[in-house]
């Protein structure tokens, strides 16, 4: 029923830790006090026999990104308007607040030595002023001042008009203290984010150069060095760099992009260069499906995701090149409205993964596997859909009448469908 909505979970953003035996995760509920959905963090073992909160409450917790060592975790709070940087730590059971933000801070990572948080958080600048305005007497009633951009993109979809400013990168010690600002163009510095192993320098994506905001499908990897905050532009191509990830051992980079051909529509393939950015090559030039989150486990293997018709799936291949093996095939569940896409993943150096699946029948749960076995470690639903008919999406697919090239579709049915009936569509 209608009702039933509010009591709807599913799970999100899944963090493995190094040695693999432990899951922190987001847990989404909806909350009938409040019409919003609430967001908790909870960690669950590879067997799924210990699960509990480690943040909960009425504000929002989100992005928990585990220590080099596994004996704390780092996460974003927003309580009350307010944003914070917290790190729980196990030996003490609780979390500390690092530092209070002015706005909600994004792709969290550890140094490698675990003494540093890097983040990015907007940072609003003044917007242009208008010429020789009067003041407005007091107890005046004049119409909202005009408001003045001079951004190319000043409003999305969502969000409105936009504020006038930037997203760029702090650092901060892991310990608390004051973030430090290492980043100051006047560009977006949004992509993620990889430490160096020997953690002086940040690895990240960026549309960082003069034309910047004329260019919405490029980007390119950047190297910054934390102490300096002096940058190097790794990448030249025409078209996107994304999602960097260094590899462990600091020889080479995985990421993802295409060359742009101006069409609009095109594959992003997984590439691998040498740490300097030289050297560039795909791995799945032959393999007509987008590469998204590349991840290392170890320096033996990628791990990413691809969507296949309709479906995320996760793949794995050798950094060398070679055939690709499919690892998982029903991620997913990560939106209440729609089972069949999303997805999201981790892997540990050891190769074991864990995994947001679910299917029209099931919102995301967590899956733990190493593989070659996996295993739904939690069903977050099982007490809302006891003794309920959960009706499934079917997947069905239709020629083209243009080039017979097969449309998917899904078509969900009513509950005690009937066949030889006929129902409304």
């Amino acid at each position: 029923t209608p009702a039933d909505v509010f009591n709807l979970e599913y799970a999100n953003s899944p963090e493995i830790s190094a040695d693999g035996e432990w899951l922190a995760y987001v847990r989404v509920s909806g909350d009938v006090m409040t019409d919003r959905w609430r967001r908790s963090i909870w960690i669950v073992d590879q067997e799924g026999k210990t699960h509990r909160p480690i943040a909960q409450g009425k504000g929002g917790y989100s992005q928990p990104t585990w220590a080099p060592d596994g004996r704390a975790i780092a996460l974003v709070a927003s309580e009350d308007g307010a944003n914070e940087l917290r790190v729980y730590r196990f030996d003490m059971q609780r979390a500390m607040t690092l530092a209070r933000l002015p706005d909600g801070a994004s792709n969290l990572s550890w140094s490698p030595d675990g003494r540093t948080l890097a983040f990015q958080m907007f940072v609003e600048e003044d917007a242009p002023k208008s010429a020789g305005l009067p003041n407005r007497p007091e107890g005046a009633e004049w119409n909202k001042r005009v408001r003045i951009t001079d951004q190319v993109n000043y409003r999305a979809d969502g969000a409105g008009l936009l504020k006038p400013g930037y997203t760029q990168i702090f650092v901060l010690p892991a310990d608390g203290g004051t973030p430090r600002r290492i980043t100051w163009a006047a560009r977006n510095h949004d992509g993620r984010m990889s430490w160096t192993p020997d953690g002086k320098g940040l690895l990240f994506s960026a549309n960082a150069e003069e034309g910047w905001e004329y260019d919405p499908q490029g980007s390119d990897i950047y190297v910054l060095d934390v102490e300096s905050a002096a940058l190097k532009r790794l990448t030249t191509r025409k078209g996107p760099e994304n999602a960097p990830a260094m590899s462990p051992d600091g020889k080479r980079i995985a990421y993802t992009g295409f060359d742009d051909d101006g069409t609009s529509y095109q594959v992003s393939e997984l590439y691998v260069a040498n740490a300097d950015g030289s050297g560039g090559r795909s791995l799945t030039a032959s393999f007509d499906r987008d590469i998204a989150d590349p991840q290392w486990a170890g320096n033996g293997a990628l791990w990413f995701m691809y969507e296949d018709k309709g479906a995320t799936k996760l793949g794995r291949v050798s950094p060398n090149g070679g055939s690709i093996t499919t690892v998982l095939g029903n991620l997913g569940g990560t939106l209440a409205d729609r089972p069949y896409t999303g997805g999201a993943y981790s892997v540990a150096k050891t190769g074991k993964f864990a995994a947001i699946t679910g299917t029209s029948q099931k919102p995301g749960d967590v899956t733990i596997g190493d593989g070659r076995r996996e295993a739904t470690v939690t069903s977050l639903n099982a007490d809302l859909f006891a003794g309920k008919t959960i009706p499934g999406a079917t997947l069905v697919s239709t020629p083209s009448s243009y080039d017979k090239r097969p449309v998917e579709a899904w078509v969900v049915r009513p509950p005690d469908f009937d066949p030889s009936k006929k129902y409304p569509l």
